[in-house]
């Protein structure tokens, strides 16, 4: 599901500071990642176990949200590597 800047479900309300903006490194970037999925993704009701997990409602909201909460960041940093890569 796609949806335009100013929808209230979009991205437009993702708040994002200016610190996390500057952050160049992308083996932080991937650490930061593999520690949402570690506690969103990869979290009950998701398990080891022999028969497919049940996901709930819960499940799939907070993992939206952590999925368009990623997004701000992502496109900050990739603007600020492409303006300064073009310096």
């Amino acid at each position: 599901m796609i949806f335009d800047a100013d929808d209230k479900d979009g991205l437009s309300g993702v708040g994002l500071s200016p610190a996390q903006a500057q952050i160049v490194d992308p083996a932080v970037w991937a650490q930061e990642s593999a520690d949402l999925a570690k506690q969103f993704a990869y979290a009950p009701p998701v398990s080891m176990g022999q028969n497919p997990p049940l996901l709930t409602r819960e499940y799939e909201t907070d993992a939206k949200n952590v999925a368009r909460a990623r997004a701000a960041p992502a496109g900050a940093r990739l603007a600020n590597l492409i303006e300064t890569a073009l310096k």
